[in-house]
């Protein structure tokens, strides 16, 4: 009969495990990262992740949504992100470029200010129904950015041209759009 070789626990484990001293075991094995939530961010923008890992990367709440901003999310996982509707995920797909038409109307109807003035900063090229439907947003910062959108249609830009600022009251100068070389200490 062969005698067996009692083994520590460093052992038994590949020396993951120091050897048991008392009722604590000290681990060799390396600490989590002090900056996981970068790690986490990495790998959202991993474009190699698979799938199910993607999203998994969903419930990972700290990492503000950056897994979000990927560019090969499917149209069930756009779903699923409107369906979980935390902040900051779906802000972060509303200023996703990638993100089709279809899903960036559906934004245009959330009811969270923020969201529907990022789908607005994110538009290029959208279809010119999603400007008429955030022509009249009860949101300042919505009607704002748009105002300042060079992607709005000229002939909803010049309505904005006989219409009031959403801020002073004042005519829009310009069509509703920013001075291009405007100096910054020029008054």
């Amino acid at each position: 009969m062969a005698e067996r070789k009692k083994t520590t626990a460093h052992e038994r484990l590949g020396g993951q495990l120091a050897e048991l001293e008392g009722s604590l075991a000290v681990s060799d094995v390396t600490p989590p990262p002090v900056h996981l939530d970068k790690v986490v961010e990495a790998l959202a923008g991993n474009p190699s992740l698979p799938p199910e890992l993607v999203r998994r990367l969903f419930a990972h709440r700290r990492d503000f949504g950056s897994v979000a901003k990927r560019p090969d999310l499917t149209d069930s996982m756009v779903a699923e992100i409107i369906a979980v509707d935390d902040h900051w995920l779906t802000h972060s797909l509303a200023l996703n470029r990638a993100l089709p038409h279809a899903f960036r109307m559906t934004l245009t109807d959330h009811p969270d200010p923020e969201i529907r003035a990022a789908v607005v900063v994110s538009a290029d090229g959208p279809p010119r129904e999603l400007f008429e439907r955030l022509l009249g947003d009860p949101d300042l910062r919505v009607r704002e950015y748009l105002a300042q959108s060079d992607h709005v249609p000229t002939d909803l830009r010049a309505r904005w041209r006989t219409t009031r600022s959403p801020r002073s009251g004042r005519r829009l100068p310009n069509g509703g759009r920013r001075p291009r070389n405007r100096c910054v200490g020029a008054r």
